[in-house]
């Protein structure tokens, strides 16, 4: 149970990279991973409800913040990757910077 695929994000201006996955993917990604940091959200919890939808939104608006994402950025997106919820939330939450399809 997984709410998204992986997403791999790779700063331009300096050499900071991050993997965002799902808590199910946490040991492979840590152990796996040759980038920088891996941020994981909750996805499935056998003791307690989870809100994998909000969890990750949170996770991605953490990862995007970090990266410095501000109005005068710009954003390459492999849009035919991309979940539609993610590519709204940046949208909404970052109405100033520029997308491009890095598909």
């Amino acid at each position: 149970m997984r709410y998204a695929a992986p997403l791999a994000f790779v700063g331009v201006r300096d050499a900071a990279s991050s993997l965002l996955v799902a808590d199910t993917y946490a040991g492979a990604a840590r152990q796996a991973s040759a980038l920088d940091d891996v941020l994981v959200h909750a996805c499935f919890d056998m003791h307690q409800p989870t809100d994998s939808f909000t969890t990750y939104h949170a996770s991605l608006r953490e990862v995007l913040t970090q990266a410095g994402v501000s109005g005068d950025a710009t954003l390459a997106l492999e849009m035919a990757a991309l979940p539609a919820s993610a590519l709204a939330l940046v949208q909404r939450e970052f109405p100033d910077v520029s997308l491009i399809d890095a598909g």
